[in-house]
């Protein structure tokens, strides 16, 4: 996406398992990532389906989250 110039990123659906990997360390590494340095807006699949894509399934997720977002000047918004 950076090769398509240099306007800001949307990403409009993402998310993480817990299962398979640590979530809360996969979502430290993409906030910390250069690949998302023009990150401008996420939206989040906060469901509980196939598996729980929810930013709150463990305390450990949440944190990571939560400390992600506290350098940035952010809104939150659901449901």
């Amino acid at each position: 996406l950076t090769a398509l110039g240099d306007q800001n990123v949307w990403l409009a659906e993402i998310a993480s398992s817990e299962e398979g990997g640590d979530k809360a360390a996969w979502i430290h590494d993409m906030f910390a990532s250069e690949a998302f340095a023009r990150l401008e807006a996420i939206v989040w699949f906060d469901e509980h389906k196939e598996a729980d894509w929810r930013i709150t399934s463990s305390p450990a997720a949440e944190a990571a989250f939560r400390a992600a977002l506290a350098p940035h000047d952010v809104t939150l918004a659901g449901r």
